[in-house]
């Protein structure tokens, strides 16, 4: 260990019994002055890990009275909840290191610690700018502010640390690629200053690759950067249960009924329990019927859509012994401190296995103690990926994450807020950006491009939308033009507004969460809802806010919002395959529910479940689909269409791609006008009656080439609403719509209308920095292309085996397509619909 402060390793030595292995060998390199990134699970001392080495160098500067009022460390969350939590968790050893030093004799001024995120209050943003805090606690989106804000960045020019948190839930985004240029941008306003090169500290749980995970958080001026990775050293319990031992014969009230009861009687057992559910909405429904079924009730939900004051006072209550049970979305995946849990609940499959592992991880909270976790199950092929999920991590298998390849609709808006806040040459500020990690690739030419489109005007089409920079072409420099900080300030970064509505308590400032816009559009002053655990009942609808007052015990409907439903992960995607291969093999071994539970952790009625299933899809389908093979299945309706299922492994973003290229194949070569439509195990390609399908079934497979797919899929989504929406979103955070219109946040429909008459101008031109994002996300970020094609490769090249079968009605696998939801979580009228559209097929 580094030789710390008497003080300090006192009061250490005092609070803790031994440093864990994460702090022993971080300390060492932080030491060093080595960038460095910690990978270690939850409860494992991380964030001690990372701050301590710093909380000695200030004390230090204490002693030596050097002191100053100025930020020397940056730790940076996700989460606002979570940086409260770190701040709290923070005070204690900064006073417990004061008290060491003054029972040594020791006077030592006040270390401070402030946040600084969209929650902090205009007054302590004015105190914090007069006396700037020691440790700056703040979010990637407040960084960026402050980065921008001519108040405070004198107060970072002299940052000595840079601790960015949960990296994990960054690496793979946009967020992530907004952290990394402002990174760079802070690295260049403390070394403009004089001041060396901000040291570099990263924490992560489990992640993989993890050289991607120190490069994102080092960027390619790395000071000699080292990995302590003790990212699987915690002891794990977890099982699959299934609620039924067969769900191809359950009915799906049989199945919800029986989940109900089988995750109350996990919650009854145990003394308290985190139970993550897959949206919002089956959270709200989830948390409402196990408190009619759980004796004592006490059971509440919590997800990103109720108000900070909703959340914070359900982890209190479940924190304070209050509550048995929390229902909550990935909300609570991160490190929110909620007490000691016994045990985790995940309602259906995580979907991959890294937010397995974190989820898990929550219960026990401490290396010595086992983390302990069961994943309730709903259907049968979430069944084989839950098992799949707890095989990895049997086997210490990740899903690999990758950072987005220079998305430049960020760059755009870094660009404009760098220039808002200092005049640049432009090839300087190029060099600045390329260090950060997502854009290393990235040409002076394409970077020259995005210059050129927020520093020229516009098409004469597009109304209201100046010119966001001046480019003086002749000195090669960039200059902020009148509204260009306010712009960046006010419309930055990355969250997309998803068109909520604010729900606050009528007569009062109370604020009760949020409701997608479509929902509250399709509601009515007196219907009633449920919103965090609560009835409520609506009194008036404004152009910003929904009135409500309590609805006193009133039946209420559950609350929609939209694109909530996670899809499954490649990695994960070939684990599902390899393990129904495996398990296929075994049906009709006598030893077959051992090996389950042996090898995917199955419970025995999971286990019997299991086998149910591959013997059916075995039977019906003369064979399983797996991560070497794919089975297409066609059948008739009643009114004559014809029907192409595609049984698929890969997840919706690969089957999705090869849905709609076959559909664009089939227009273009054909004339015929196909539906796709798809989900994680497959896609489903549907002609009306009385078209014929232009090839067998079978050949349906490799009727798209690999070599066409980039040229079938960009033209299919030019004009496709997937493209339209992703252009949006990118066009807003290009700063091409502003977020804020007279003061007030731009309604969602005037961002449709700013969106369509943008696109209007420059959608015929591809090589347009929006619009070749919005193509560039499409391929590899909502659909995986460059995997399709090797997929389609390997079917070409018959290195995956290809079946065809005929049934008279569709199987039972086509079921979750044809129904496009699950009916456990839609409302009873709802599901008797659905239930009709399925008859009808």
């Amino acid at each position: 260990m580094p030789e710390f402060l008497p003080f300090v390793r006192s009061w250490f030595d005092a609070t803790f019994t031994e440093a864990t292995p994460p702090q022993r060998d971080g300390w060492d390199a932080i030491a060093s002055g080595r960038d460095t990134l910690i990978v270690a699970p939850t409860g494992s001392g991380k964030t001690l890990a990372s701050f301590l080495w710093a909380l000695d160098h200030l004390h230090r500067l204490g002693l030596e009275r050097r002191l100053e009022d100025r930020v020397y460390v940056v730790y940076i969350s996700p989460l606002r909840a979570l940086n409260n939590d770190i701040e709290k968790n923070l005070r204690a050893p900064l006073a417990g290191i004061r008290a060491a030093a003054e029972a040594q004799g020791l006077d030592l001024p006040e270390v401070r610690v402030a946040v600084r995120t969209g929650d902090t209050l205009a007054a302590q943003r004015q105190a914090m700018t007069r006396r700037p805090p020691h440790i700056l606690i703040t979010t990637p989106e407040s960084l960026y502010i402050l980065l921008t804000s001519a108040g405070f960045r004198p107060a970072l020019s002299r940052a000595r640390f840079v601790i960015v948190d949960e990296v994990h839930a960054l690496l793979g985004s946009k967020r992530g690629a907004h952290l990394a240029l402002s990174l760079e941008r802070l690295q260049a306003l403390v070394q403009e200053a004089g001041e060396p090169r901000p040291q570099r500290i990263g924490c992560s749980a489990t992640v993989r690759p993890v050289e991607e995970a120190l490069a994102f958080v080092t960027g390619a001026t790395a000071r000699e950067p080292v990995i302590v990775d003790a990212g699987f050293s915690r002891d794990l319990d977890v099982a699959v249960v299934s609620p039924v031992d067969d769900f191809l014969t359950a009915t799906s009230d049989t199945v919800w009924d029986a989940t109900l009861q089988q995750v109350a009687e996990l919650v009854q057992a145990h003394r308290t329990t985190l139970v993550f559910a897959q949206s919002r909405r089956s959270a709200e429904r989830l948390a409402r019927d196990l408190n009619d079924r759980i004796v004592d009730g006490r059971v509440a939900a919590h997800h990103g859509s109720l108000s900070r004051r909703a959340r914070l006072e359900a982890e209190n209550r479940l924190k304070d012994g209050q509550l048995k049970a929390l229902v909550a979305t990935s909300s609570l995946e991160l490190g929110i401190d909620v007490g000691a849990i016994d045990l985790v609940v995940q309602l259906q499959s995580p979907r991959n296995v890294a937010a397995a592992l974190q989820r898990v991880g929550r219960a026990g909270h401490a290396l010595s103690r086992v983390s302990k976790g069961r994943i309730v199950v709903t259907k049968g092929e979430e069944l084989v990926e839950a098992a799949a999920v707890v095989r990895s991590i049997h086997e210490r298998t990740l899903d690999r994450m990758t950072m987005l390849n220079a998305p430049l609709d960020v760059l755009a808006q870094q660009i404009v807020a760098a220039v808002a806040a200092e005049s640049i040459e432009t090839d300087a500020l190029w060099k600045r950006f390329i260090n950060a990690a997502p854009y290393r690739t990235l040409t002076r030419e394409t970077f020259r491009e995005v210059v050129r489109s927020v520093a020229e005007p516009l098409p004469h089409e597009v109304k209201g939308v100046a010119p966001r920079v001046l480019w003086d072409q002749v000195n090669d420099r960039l200059h902020a033009r009148r509204g260009t900080r306010f712009l960046a300030l006010t419309s930055g970064g990355t969250i997309q507004d998803a068109g909520l509505y604010d729900v606050y308590v009528a007569e009062t400032d109370l604020k009760v969460g949020t409701l997608d816009e479509e929902f509250v559009t399709e509601s009515l002053p007196g219907d009633v809802f449920l919103l965090g655990s609560n009835a409520w009942k609506i009194q008036k609808v404004r152009a910003d806010r929904v009135l409500v007052e309590d609805a006193h015990g009133m039946s209420p409907t559950i609350p929609f919002w939209k694109g909530e439903h996670p899809s499954r992960s490649f990695d994960l995607g070939l684990a599902v395959g390899r393990l129904r291969r495996d398990a296929a093999g075994r049906v009709d071994d006598p030893d077959f529910a051992d090996w389950a539970q042996r090898e995917c952790g199955l419970e025995p009625r999971a286990a019997a479940a299991l086998r149910a299933w591959l013997v059916k899809a075995g039977e019906v389908l003369d064979g399983v689909p797996d991560d070497q093979g794919i089975v297409v299945e066609s059948f008739a309706d009643e009114m004559g269409g014809r029907h192409a299922m595609i049984h698929s492994v890969f997840g919706m973003r690969i089957n999705g791609a090869w849905g709609m290229a076959l559909k664009e194949k089939v227009r273009r070569a054909y004339g015929l006008v196909a539906e796709a439509a798809h989900v994680d195990d497959g896609l489903l390609l549907s002609f009306a009656p009385g078209q014929i399908p232009p090839t067998s079934p079978e050949r349906l497979a490799t009727l798209v080439t690999p070599e066409e797919v980039d040229d079938l899929l960009g033209r299919a989504l030019i004009g496709s609403p997937l493209f339209g929406t992703r252009f949006r979103h990118a066009a807003v955070r290009s700063l091409f719509i502003p977020r804020t219109y007279k003061g007030q946040r731009t309604p969602a429909y005037l961002m449709r209308l700013k969106a369509d008459a943008l696109l209007e101008a420059v959608g015929g031109l591809p090589d347009f920095p929006v619009v070749a994002e919005t193509l560039r996300e499409c391929f590899e970020d909502a659909l995986d292309v460059p995997r399709l094609k090797r997929i389609l490769t390997r079917l070409h090249d018959g290195e995956m085996w290809t079946r065809h079968v005929d049934t008279p009605l569709p199987s039972p696998f086509v079921y979750p397509l044809l129904l496009a939801w699950d009916w456990a979580y839609l409302d009873a009228g709802h599901a008797e619909e659905r239930r009709s559209d399925a008859v009808s097929m």
